[in-house]
């Protein structure tokens, strides 16, 4: 007996009775439907049996029901009754695990269609592969790997929750059971101990190969998918790559781990994709990526360890990619796989939508790559179920990021909206007591920038410690129009330059709090020296600019003068370029490829020479002029410019009301700014359901960050 025969009695069904039960198969299959007919690689509306070779002469009665009978007979070598062509086909698929002949026309055209002896071929296939697995079987109970195989056969059970007609609590509870078993992050339990001593043992390094045989083999869900669908291949090639994570892992070594979490990411990453079991490694996905984040920036604060790493990737002229960027590439994938999940409400992969958003958020913040930040926006703008159907948690982290971003792009209206939400959102306690103290500096400087001071009140608050004698002096400055002390407070030498400095708020209060102050001074100069007009004869309540220009000078003056009297390095004014009574030498510096050009003034005959009998060069009428334009072109002052008598004009007193001149001429910054953004929406903040329509997002196709 060959060896052919030998095996084929070892086989679920008989080689010769199915082939002699095939000869009637055109007379039985039209009457049974096709066990594949829910399979997804059978086209819909058809039957499989519609594309059999069909023979047309007719057989005897007797004969089909010869035949029929003998297919119903039940075989004690068989495992399928009735035995039908596509019956066959669907169980050798899944024994075979074949990925090349997932249709039935491929099978019939390989098989059937062509040749004398295919199911030779074939039943030779069948055997061999048993054979082999037989063999693989046989090493495995010799090798004792008994714990690796119990931890494959119950992962296995998990994946088997999603099958049909499982209870809505089981499929809820598979992925829940599968995060919990592949843990990463050491101390490990005892089990994982004698797991990781059996991988090491019996799955030394190299032999990646055996890992794979055995994923394959026990793990039949992956390797042919649930209720006919397609296979998940990528979640054995995660597993392998779990296990060799399991064996290598040397947590002393934090750049050599970064470098293996990073490749089991990636792997998880291509399983998470999958559109039907994807869903099942959202938890997994998750303490991953968190893991992968807080290394990256680890690592990142530790540059003498990453040293070497960061000259290896520079190629050229090419921007070095920093280790937190690398990290924000690949949390991003997961979270394009979580956006482009197809299902309804927070069913499925959607449901980690924010979780992956805030960690790439996070990456990128502390990489100080915050512009890269607006494709993550703009991509739940248009595919993420709206914010409020996720956790408060979830909901204060995105919020946050999303605050400091359009802080950072100096859209201040729109950052203290989400840090209002957010803060408000936070519950006050202890615990929580950090995160609210960020909110809350960011949120007062918004507030205190758009005109909107902080109460007393706030100061008594836990989270408001310290806050008030670095920001109240400022907000005194702003209401008394007191530009001397303005100065003061946001130069470099004030003792709480490097505080404003280290949370990134020190230049926007600078530059946007000087117009606060000058608003302030010029109602305070309006209400001492103002003409208060008479509407009897039409006319206006005005004020000569060059009182204006007078206390400017004194003010400059007063805040100048000290810091010239001690100029030496790191005490000059940041308006000292315009101070001097010279252009420096240093402004001449000149390439000396071009020291014999012609055209090169001299410096006694440069017409940038400032001459002034005064050394501080103080604002003027024209910059006065200027200041009050700019004034009036950002709503804070309701009047207009007499060029040519140089005064300013208080408009619409026609329709004060009762109100005064000054609330007329000089409305309230906050009401002027809330009355200008409206109702308008903070991009980036999904608050209506529905996807954006009409538009295709290509997340894949996004330049890496870094690159």
């Amino acid at each position: 007996m060959d060896d052919y025969q030998k095996h084929s009695q070892q086989l679920p069904f008989h080689p010769d009775n199915l082939v002699e039960s095939i000869m009637f198969i055109d007379v039985l299959l039209p009457n049974r439907p096709s066990p594949l007919s829910n399979c997804t690689t059978v086209e819909d509306g058809k039957s499989d049996s519609d594309h059999l070779p069909t023979n047309k002469s007719k057989q005897p009665k007797k004969q089909k029901k010869a035949a029929y009978s003998h297919l119903n007979q039940e075989d004690s070598r068989s495992t399928l009754r009735p035995i039908d062509l596509l019956a066959i086909f669907h169980a050798l698929r899944a024994e075979l695990g074949i990925q090349n002949e997932q249709t039935v026309h491929g099978f019939l055209k390989k098989y059937i269609a062509f040749g004398e002896g295919a199911f030779s071929i074939l039943f030779r296939r069948i055997v061999d592969v048993q054979a082999e697995w037989t063999r693989d079987q046989q090493v495995w109970d010799a090798m004792g790997i008994t714990v690796v195989q119990t931890f494959l056969q119950g992962i296995s059970g998990f994946i088997q929750t999603q099958k049909e007609g499982a209870t809505q609590q089981e499929k809820e509870e598979g992925p829940k059971r599968l995060a919990e078993w592949l843990i990463i992050e050491p101390p490990f339990p005892p089990q994982y101990s004698e797991l990781i001593a059996e991988l090491k043992s019996s799955f030394p390094h190299g032999n990646e190969e055996e890992l794979d045989k055995l994923c394959t083999r026990l793990l039949p869900e992956a390797r042919e998918g649930i209720g006919g669908n397609s296979t998940w291949i990528p979640f054995i090639k995660f597993m392998v790559q779990y296990f060799v994570f399991l064996r290598d892992v040397d947590p002393s070594n934090l750049l050599r781990t970064y470098d293996q979490l990073s490749q089991l990411v990636q792997k998880a990453s291509s399983a998470f994709k999958d559109a039907i079991l994807g869903h099942m490694l959202l938890g997994s996905m998750q303490l991953y990526c968190k893991l992968l984040a807080r290394l990256a920036i680890g690592l990142d604060k530790q540059p003498e360890l990453i040293a070497g790493l960061a000259e290896e990737s520079v190629e050229d002229d090419a921007v070095p990619v920093t280790l937190p960027e690398r990290a924000a590439n690949t949390v991003r994938e997961a979270l394009a796989a979580t956006l482009q999940d197809k299902s309804d409400g927070m069913s499925g992969k959607r449901g980690g939508i924010y979780i992956f958003a805030n960690l790439c958020l996070k990456i990128l913040f502390q990489c100080k790559k915050i512009r890269n930040c607006s494709h993550t926006f703009n991509s739940i703008d248009a595919l993420s179920p709206p914010l409020r159907m996720y956790p408060k948690p979830q909901q204060v982290t995105y919020l946050y990021y999303l605050g400091r971003f359009h802080f950072s792009t100096s859209h201040f209206f729109r950052a203290q909206l989400a840090l209002q939400r957010a803060y408000d959102l936070c519950p006050p306690f202890e615990q929580f007591r950090k995160q609210r103290r960020l909110i809350l500096i960011y949120l007062l400087t918004s507030n205190i920038i758009l005109g909107r001071m902080p109460a007393e009140v706030l100061w008594d608050k836990p989270e408001s410690r310290g806050l008030k004698e670095r920001f109240d002096p400022i907000c005194t400055v702003i209401k008394k129009g007191d530009l001397a002390t303005f100065r003061w407070l946001t130069s470099f030498d004030n003792e709480h330059a490097s505080w404003f400095l280290h949370f990134r708020i020190f230049l926007q209060i600078r530059n946007r709090c000087e117009v606060l102050v000058l608003r302030t001074l010029a109602r305070k100069v309006f209400a001492l020296n103002g003409d208060p007009g008479d509407l009897s004869i039409s006319r206006s309540p005005n004020l000569q600019i060059s009182d204006l220009v007078h206390i400017l000078q004194y003010l400059e003056r007063r805040a100048l003068n000290p810091i010239l009297a001690s100029d030496r390095p790191g005490r000059s004014h940041f308006n000292m370029m315009f101070v001097r009574d010279t252009v420096p030498k240093t402004a001449y510096y000149t390439d000396p490829d071009f020291e014999d050009a012609e055209d090169l003034p001299e410096e006694e005959d440069d017409e940038r020479i400032l001459v002034t009998d005064d050394p501080l060069i103080l604002p003027d009428m024209f910059e006065a002029e200027s200041i009050v334009a700019s004034l009036i072109n950002q709503g804070l002052l309701n009047a207009f410019v007499a060029h040519k008598m140089k005064r300013i004009a208080i408009k619409d007193m026609k329709k004060a009301n009762g109100r005064s001149v000054l609330d007329v001429g000089f409305p309230n910054v906050w009401e002027v700014v809330r009355r200008s953004n409206g109702n308008a929406e903070v991009p980036g903040w999904k608050v209506r359901e529905g996807r954006a329509g009409g538009q295709t997002y290509n997340l894949g196709a996004v330049k890496e960050i870094g690159a």
